[in-house]
């Protein structure tokens, strides 16, 4: 925990919810970090080579600095080792590049946002698979029925191709209460992400 001034951090033995500037913020517990960082997800949940691998500007010597990958540079000045044609070809999609389709941007969501829990051997409910490499008719949720709470809907699907308000993924991320995914340190619902993920579940034909 930061205090006020910014200028030194305090590490909490147990959890706290803070309000700072009118938000609530919540510092988990060490059970609780614990519960996220785990061996599957490879304890650091942090930026991934797909998240690193897009084109940034430079600054330069002139007013207009350069453009160069973003995964190369790093690969130049030695702060990443030499990187496989495989992990050069790895690359996710913001929430909010439109210039790709919305299938893109919500399948890299749900793998930056879900999968460190939900993949084989991780610590979430049930045989998801929401990592990005998966491919959807293996991932375990197309038309299949959740096995935890139905929300009081009949005959849901975890993810109900076509119909959104159907899909038990799309309600559980809109959910504040209880029922809420993640269920941890979350408690704003993003709006901008949950479009695009409505959106590309409206125009799902099949689980292929």
């Amino acid at each position: 925990e930061w205090n006020d001034m910014g200028t030194d951090a305090t590490l909490l033995t147990n959890y706290l919810d803070k309000d700072i500037n009118g938000q609530t913020w919540h510092y988990p517990s060490q059970a609780e970090c614990e519960s996220c960082h785990t061996t599957v997800a490879g304890f650091t949940l942090g930026p991934e080579i797909g998240q690193l691998n897009r084109t940034l500007l430079y600054p330069g010597p002139n007013s207009t600095g350069f453009e160069a990958n973003q995964l190369i540079t790093l690969e130049d000045i030695a702060v990443l080792p030499l990187l496989t044609t495989e992990q050069k070809s790895t690359s996710f999609y913001a929430i909010d590049n439109t210039v790709y389709s919305s299938e893109r941007r919500a399948r890299s969501y749900l793998h930056s946002n879900c999968a460190n829990c939900h993949q084989p051997g991780g610590p979430g409910g049930g045989n998801m698979d929401l990592r990005f490499s998966t491919l959807l008719a293996n991932m375990n949720i197309c038309y299949q029925p959740p096995l935890g709470d139905t929300l009081g809907l009949t005959n849901p699907r975890i993810i109900n191709p076509g119909n959104p308000d159907l899909s038990i993924l799309v309600l559980r991320m809109e959910d504040t209460g209880q029922n809420r995914m993640p269920p941890l340190a979350s408690a704003e619902v993003d709006t901008y992400a949950m479009g695009v993920i409505r959106d590309w579940i409206t125009n799902l034909t099949s689980c292929k």
